[in-house]
């Protein structure tokens, strides 16, 4: 899957026409071979790790961005919501249409969401953070262990007097 690259004109001089300005490109490269060709200023502007490196770099155009953390369907899924996300300039609607194709499938969410740490995509991040405390807000403790694939290390009588010590909280 790729971005959508757009050609802007450029102003030159008022006897020049305006020419068509190609954008520069980048290759992000999933883990599994993988390839995403994306505008680097789109991308640059969602990702510290992508804009630290052109910049380190100074060069954009045909740079190879290996993403050895992130297989390519979950990066597929991070670049086009990444994208509806850059289109929504904060629309309400819009950023709930994202946390609730999300909240369908949990495995691929925190995939995304580790992806998305990964490429330091913060304030995605944050959206995805938010849409996963709300999801397992009304899950019971046994059922976030279970979700999350966490053992409990607590014996049973020690969940006891946790729950003696705490009733409010297993209502």
């Amino acid at each position: 899957m790729s971005t959508e690259s757009k050609e802007t004109s450029v102003g030159e001089s008022s006897s020049r026409a305006a020419e068509p300005e190609k954008k520069k490109t980048i290759i992000l490269m999933a883990s599994d071979g993988d390839e995403f060709v994306v505008d680097a200023a789109d991308i640059a502007n969602q990702s510290v790790l992508i804009k630290t490196l052109i910049s380190d770099l100074r060069s954009a155009d045909g740079l190879q961005v290996p993403l050895l953390n992130v297989t390519g369907p979950v990066l597929a899924k991070l670049l086009e919501l990444l994208s509806l996300s850059a289109t929504t300039n904060g629309d309400r609607e819009a950023m709930q249409k994202i946390i609730e194709l999300m909240k369908a499938d949990m495995n691929m969410m925190i995939d995304v969401l580790l992806a998305a740490n990964y490429v330091e995509a913060t304030s995605f991040f944050h959206l995805l953070c938010k849409a996963m405390a709300d999801k397992l807000k009304d899950m019971s403790a046994d059922a976030v262990r279970e979700f999350l694939g966490i053992e409990c290390d607590f014996t049973e009588e020690e969940l006891q007097q946790i729950r003696a010590d705490s009733p409010w909280a297993f209502d």
